[in-house]
């Protein structure tokens, strides 16, 4: 059986990110054992001056950590090891300002460590360690970025898509955009974006 590692964003009353990711959770199938991450109710920090400090000591000197040092990437490395005993990735997210919320980059950065999720070659070229997993993204807003005027504003899903495939785990994408400024069309645009997702899920499996 498949483990999913599903990281869900999902803070707004009503949220059509959740109504996504609820009929994108009722396709999994029994195949799929999922292990869900809620960012608003288990939040991931932000890297402090000491967790930063500590995993570059580590992650970049390869040096060791002292107990207290160690302590401090525990909650990090916690949440990495969750992406590293997964094989398939989903992650479920609203249209922030253009970009991602700053609960899902926590994330990211948490998961992104240099000798654990990918590495960097003796040329500097970087290598991922992840290779096999494949990740579905899913995210809703309520401007439409998907015309020409306006798709470059986009900086969400090329960003998350550069990170996973830093680490090596290929990904898929799926929008649900203008939910807010077409209302009369929400259900429709929803129902598109499901039926994108199905499509992924067979990708993934």
């Amino acid at each position: 059986m498949s483990q999913t590692l599903v990281v869900r964003y999902t803070p707004r009353e009503h949220s059509n990110t959740a109504k996504l990711l609820s009929a994108v959770m009722a396709r999994l199938g029994s195949q799929h054992q999922p292990d869900v991450l809620d960012l608003v109710a288990t939040p991931v920090q932000q890297h402090s001056s000491a967790t930063i400090n500590a995993l570059l000591k580590r992650n970049f000197g390869g040096q060791t950590l002292s107990a207290a040092e160690q302590a401090v990437v525990n909650a990090p490395d916690s949440v990495m090891q969750r992406l590293l005993h997964a094989d398939r990735i989903v992650l479920a997210f609203p249209f922030y300002n253009f970009s991602v919320p700053a609960a899902v980059k926590a994330w990211l950065d948490a998961v992104i460590q240099k000798g654990k999720t990918f590495d960097i070659s003796g040329n500097g070229q970087f290598e991922g360690l992840c290779h096999g997993k494949k990740a579905l993204i899913l995210m809703t807003s309520g401007g439409d970025y998907g015309q020409p005027a306006t798709e470059a504003m986009n900086l969400a899903t090329p960003l998350v898509q550069n990170c996973f495939s830093l680490l090596g785990v290929e990904s898929r994408a799926v929008s649900a955009m203008g939910m807010d400024v077409y209302p009369g069309q929400s259900g429709t645009i929803l129902e598109k974006a499901v039926t994108d997702a199905a499509d992924a899920l067979d990708w993934m499996a």
